[in-house]
């Protein structure tokens, strides 16, 4: 909007330079002086712009050329708001260093206090980055005794404790969130993995029937219902999951490896498919974290596979959930996390606002 005034000005101006008795050349050198100066005053915004369109692009490599871009945008003083949109991006592709750094501008210099909060949000998906869960928690502990909260906030917490393997935290977070659960895919699968890991599959079992009608964008909830399946022995479901996972948006803040997910569906899919389900299912914590199951031995598996399977749980769906925002529950799970989701699944990509803005802009 301010773009869009400023340029009005120039043109007002420009008209009445027009009309005022001096030389041509004179109205030409201010006219170009003045215009000079709008896009050196806009030129942050030039910047990003160009930034968008590149990261936005189809053609090969064009993603490549946004980061320059972004870069003499943030050195050019971008406004708050478009830098925690650019932090979000750099972040889900891999540069949480740049990320950081832009975040962390806007958290001591901002004096919009909701946006400081929302950065601090995303900042705790940097800690976790490299490898700080307790940093990660504590600053988003720290946001909520400030009196803020949101659904990315809940999703990124319950993923990092769930990761750290806090289980009476994350009970506790789990029943304060118990109502979003209707609109949000990111928190209704971090109650389903509290249950796979204190073992309680048939809640874990209608959790995910519920999550897989939803179809969500992200991957974490099919690997975790894989790991249901698999544990009821069902390994041609379980795969069906693991490869619908691969076939959702991955970024850099997503637990889950491809390799070891592919590595999972050739095991399950060999000829000793059930020494794999033994692995897989002794390795609960591991594998619904992203790590690599551990092997065991074939006496292990053995004794492991002759107590049988749990009988796959015949459960009608009772979740309620509100079907008039399931979608918008997809386009808004695009912005945190381990997970990480901010609305499930990590808004780290441009908002609709924030595209609209671009498409105008063009």
């Amino acid at each position: 909007m301010k773009s869009k005034n400023g340029a009005l000005a120039t043109i007002v101006i420009c008209v009445i330079i027009g009309f005022l008795p001096i030389p041509e050349y004179v109205k030409l050198i201010l006219i170009i002086a003045i215009s000079a100066t709008l896009i050196y005053i806009n030129r942050s915004m030039f910047y990003f712009i160009q930034g968008n369109r590149n990261y936005m692009s189809k053609k090969p490599g064009n993603k490549d050329k946004a980061w320059p871009y972004y870069r003499k945008a943030f050195d050019a003083n971008l406004n708050d708001k478009h830098k925690v949109t650019m932090a979000s991006i750099l972040i889900q592709r891999n540069d949480y260093k740049f990320g950081g750094e832009i975040l962390e501008s806007v958290i001591n210099n901002s004096k919009d206090k909701n946006l400081i909060y929302r950065s601090k949000i995303q900042m705790s998906m940097v800690h976790q980055l490299n490898g700080d869960i307790d940093k990660a928690i504590n600053i988003l502990d720290d946001v909520r005794e400030s009196g803020y909260n949101d659904k990315n906030l809940m999703i990124n917490l319950g993923t990092y404790l769930l990761y750290s393997h806090n289980l009476d935290r994350s009970k506790k977070l789990i029943e304060e969130c118990i109502d979003e659960e209707k609109t949000s895919s990111g928190i209704l699968d971090n109650h389903g993995w509290y249950h796979i890991l204190v073992g309680n599959y048939t809640e874990a079992y209608r959790i995910y029937l519920d999550i897989l009608e939803r179809k969500p964008r992200f991957p974490d909830p099919y690997v975790h219902a894989a790991q249901v399946y698999l544990h009821y022995n069902n390994v041609e479901k379980a795969i069906d999951c693991l490869k619908q996972a691969l076939d959702k948006i991955w970024t850099n803040t997503i637990i889950f490896d491809k390799e070891i997910i592919n590595n999972i569906i050739t095991s399950l899919e060999s000829e000793k498919s059930q020494y794999f389900v033994a692995c897989i299912n002794n390795s609960t914590e591991d594998v619904a974290k992203g790590k690599k199951y551990t092997k065991l031995s074939e006496s292990d598996a053995n004794n492991y596979l002759n107590k049988g399977f749990e009988t796959e749980p015949i459960i009608e769906n009772t979740t309620e959930k509100d079907d008039s925002n399931q979608n918008q529950d997809d386009s808004e799970d695009i912005d945190v996390s381990i997970n990480l989701h901010d609305d499930d699944f990590p808004n780290t990509e441009l908002t609709d606002e924030d595209l609209k803005w671009e498409e105008e802009h063009k």
